[in-house]
């Protein structure tokens, strides 16, 4: 669903709902400034921009985002966590808010194992993103 309005004194509104299927991973990755492979890339979202440039859109961004990707690949590399070298599922939420999406509740899984990745990716361009790198607790004897 799509809805624009806008007046004569006011810079345009905009209010997107979707569902996005099947996504490229290389693509979606080039759009974060990452380079990224795997299957399907599903997800959700709403998003609400006001403005005419790319920086009031961004500034002006709320929204949500709800996605999953199974078996992908990140490129290892620039503070990312280790967990993104190769997971079978990854599925997650974001915040859309400030200028930046804000990864939510999120899951890594690979086998057995889980893992929780934090990040936020500033609405630039080039988009910045900065991962919180889990730390790591030593297992009690």
């Amino acid at each position: 669903m799509y809805h624009a309005a806008a007046t004569a004194k006011d810079k345009p509104s905009y209010e997107l709902e979707g569902q996005l299927d099947k996504l490229s991973p290389p693509q979606v990755g080039q759009l974060l400034g990452l380079r990224s492979t795997g299957g399907a890339f599903n997800g959700h979202g709403e998003i609400a921009l006001t403005g005419f440039t790319g920086d009031d859109l961004a500034a002006s961004a709320t929204g949500a985002l709800a996605f999953e990707w199974q078996r992908g690949t990140v490129a290892a590399g620039n503070g990312l966590p280790s967990d993104l070298g190769r997971f079978d599922l990854w599925t997650g939420d974001a915040a859309i808010a400030n200028g930046a999406l804000t990864l939510g509740e999120n899951q890594v899984k690979r086998g057995d194992r889980v893992s929780q990745i934090q990040a936020t990716v500033r609405l630039a361009d080039p988009p910045r993103i900065a991962f919180v790198i889990p730390k790591t607790v030593a297992a009690k004897p």
